[in-house]
């Protein structure tokens, strides 16, 4: 529509030049290898208001032209600057998941530290017996594992 607007803008300027230029009181006009005779005065000014309708209708052109190129960019700044808000948002929660992964791996190494090693007499007496059991005189061999799953013979 810009290119379209200056065209019309340029051939009226034109056509107005030529017409200051070549006037007397009448006008001889030729379009494009066309002549369309002598006009008289009325016929000048009416010539005068078309190619100033011409004139505005280009600058009216140009600057919708313009107009939806700024908001067209507007609207891809606006988009630009959300996504780079998420990646900044997504940056950040990847950072905190990584400090709370970098936290529990650190935590499982100091807990592994402080396990204890317990002595050889100590292991036997324990005997595999949870301490809430041991109270009770539980013993792990009391235990007797479940029967095996029967076996089918076809």
């Amino acid at each position: 529509m810009v290119i379209l607007g200056v065209i019309l803008l340029v051939a009226g300027a034109v056509a107005l030049v030529n017409m200051a230029l070549t006037s007397n009181g009448s006008l001889d006009v030729h379009v494009l290898g066309w002549h369309l005779g002598i006009l008289g005065p009325g016929r000048v000014l009416l010539l005068g208001a078309a190619i100033g309708c011409a004139l505005t209708l280009g600058l009216v052109f140009v600057l919708a032209g313009l107009q939806r190129s700024r908001r067209r960019r507007r609207e891809r700044e606006r988009a630009l600057k959300g996504t780079k808000a998420e990646n900044e948002r997504l940056a950040a929660q990847l950072e905190e998941q990584q400090a709370r992964a970098e936290q529990a791996d650190a935590s499982d190494d100091d807990e592994a530290e402080r396990v204890r090693v317990l002595p050889a007499n100590e292991a036997a007496a324990d005997d595999g017996v949870y301490p809430a059991e041991a109270g009770r005189g539980a013993t792990s061999a009391g235990y007797t594992a479940p029967p095996p799953p029967p076996v089918r013979r076809t």
